[in-house]
């Protein structure tokens, strides 16, 4: 499936615009004590950005390398908020620690 250019261009910046979204609300909460999002949703919304990395799997002829570039500056986006996607699926999938 080929898709126009225009078209691709603005899937690689939704892919980076997930990104500042979830790390902007992370950074409103966790550093300036700013309640957004409900903890859940917000996890919600940052796991979902896992999806755009299914658009690397889909062989879009000659992009490949444009989409591991987008790719990898998402993830040095949404890098901070790891640790604490992490914790919350560990809270939600273990329960809370005694």
């Amino acid at each position: 499936m080929k898709l126009p250019t225009d078209r691709l261009t603005l899937l690689r910046i939704g892919c980076i615009l997930h990104a500042l979204v979830v790390t902007g609300i992370w950074v409103l909460v966790f550093q300036f004590d700013i309640d957004v999002l409900s903890a859940k949703i917000w996890l919600v919304v940052a796991v979902l950005w896992s999806l755009w990395m299914t658009q690397v799997l889909v062989p879009f002829r000659g992009n490949r390398a444009d989409w591991l570039k987008t790719v990898a500056l998402g993830l040095v986006l949404i890098a901070p908020t790891l640790r604490t996607q992490y914790t919350f699926i560990v809270w939600a999938v273990e329960g809370f620690a005694p």
